[in-house]
């Protein structure tokens, strides 16, 4: 009796290491890219367990940035199944910067910005990368480049994509066919998570 009690006490402890182990993995280990939702009411906020690395995608900026940023997120979701997120950042153009040289009065020279304000950028990313070494990450950055989402397919001086005009102005010049079969998402490259601390990326 007393040796079926230390079975059992043993296979429990057995399994409480086991799913130690198993939720001592990263966050990011845990999800799977085979059950992405897409919720079109959602917000799909970055955060720090969507991996160490993933890919930018591109960004919105103005008015109605916002919203073209969260359809597409929706859509890369939905139609291509990538788990995509939404990051907001601002940045502020006023007050002034401190030049290069020195006045006549030796005071140093104050320069300030051509168009002052606040303004936020919306990017969009793809993640859930643990290193630029995973398998997965170059063959979704070139499913990106050459995607060409609905969302995106408006003319590029009625959309709040940043610098559309300029890369589809580009693209029309550019004499390598290669890259002009490229996507409105053409320029997207693997980038760090901005949520998570530098400290994890220095080396050990």
């Amino acid at each position: 009796m007393h040796r079926h009690r230390f079975v059992t006490t043993g296979c429990l402890a057995l399994a409480i290491g086991i799913t130690s182990v198993v939720s001592a993995k990263p966050p990011w280990q845990l999800i799977s890219f085979r059950s992405v939702k897409a919720d079109a009411k959602a917000d799909y906020q970055l955060a720090e367990e969507h991996g160490p690395w993933l890919i930018f995608a591109t960004s919105f900026a103005g008015e109605g940035a916002e919203t073209e940023a969260k359809r597409l997120v929706h859509e890369l979701r939905k139609r291509y199944k990538l788990p995509a997120y939404v990051h907001r950042k601002n940045f502020d153009f006023t007050g002034r910067l401190e030049g290069i040289g020195i006045n006549q009065d030796r005071s140093p020279k104050r320069m300030k910005y051509e168009r002052e304000g606040v303004v936020q950028e919306v990017a969009v990313l793809v993640g859930n990368y643990e290193s630029l070494d995973d398998p997965a990450l170059p063959k979704t950055l070139k499913r990106i480049k050459y995607a060409r989402p609905e969302c995106l397919s408006k003319n590029p001086d009625s959309t709040t994509r940043r610098f559309a005009k300029l890369r589809e102005f580009h693209k029309k010049i550019n004499g390598n066919e290669e890259k002009r079969k490229k996507g409105p998402m053409g320029s997207a490259f693997a980038v760090r998570n901005p949520i998570i601390p530098r400290e994890f990326f220095a080396p050990k």
